[in-house]
């Protein structure tokens, strides 16, 4: 049986063309002088995917501390660790941070707004290319999304740390404020003058 002339033709130009451009030619699309190029971006990426990485699993550490530690205090007498200045006592807070005041939807709908705000931040400004900014961004993320949880589900924060007269406070609370302190001191000392805000 006799294949049709059209075909027949066609399969002789593939025969030529495959003669002409060999497989693994034909494939190659990367030339050598592309590899310096390659090895620096691939490096790049690796070190974003590490600070990325290492940030968010920063943010979970602080999330798992905070809630295991309140989780410790619930029914737990207090305890005097350096009396008069520091003291562990269980305490319900139904305001915002450091016990003060803010009741009702208006409480969750800043806590909640306030994590899609930094979170927004940490996507806008690429945090990950600048390592301390970005560990301290997930510090201030870990701790907001600690209290967020004990509000959403339990209607009120948990607080067990007290120092001296300051306002009773928790893990998430002390992970907030070394990240806004890590902010200031990258914005104040550390940023190069070329880098935008943040």
């Amino acid at each position: 049986m006799r294949l049709p002339e059209k075909m027949m033709t066609s399969l002789k130009e593939k025969g030529r063309k495959s003669k002409l451009f060999p497989p693994m030619q034909r494939r190659c699309i990367l030339r050598s002088e592309d590899a310096p190029f390659l090895l620096s971006m691939i490096k790049t990426l690796s070190r974003e995917a590490k600070s990325i990485i290492l940030g968010g699993s920063l943010a979970l550490d602080i999330v798992l501390l905070d809630q295991v530690t309140k989780w410790l205090m619930i029914g737990t007498p207090p305890i005097d660790i350096w009396p008069p200045y520091v003291s562990l006592h269980y305490a319900e807070n139904t305001g915002i941070a450091f016990s003060m005041p803010l009741e009702g939807l208006l409480q969750q709908t800043i806590t909640v707004g306030l994590i899609a705000l930094l979170v927004v931040l940490v996507i806008r400004y690429a945090t990950w290319k600048k390592p301390f900014m970005h560990y301290a961004m997930m510090l201030v993320i870990g701790g907001a999304i600690g209290n967020a949880i004990d509000r959403l589900f339990r209607g009120y924060v948990i607080d067990f740390l007290q120092v001296g007269s300051f306002p009773i406070f928790n893990v998430a609370d002390s992970a907030v404020c070394l990240g806004v302190a890590g902010v200031l001191v990258y914005e104040l000392f550390m940023k190069h003058p070329k880098e935008g805000a943040l």
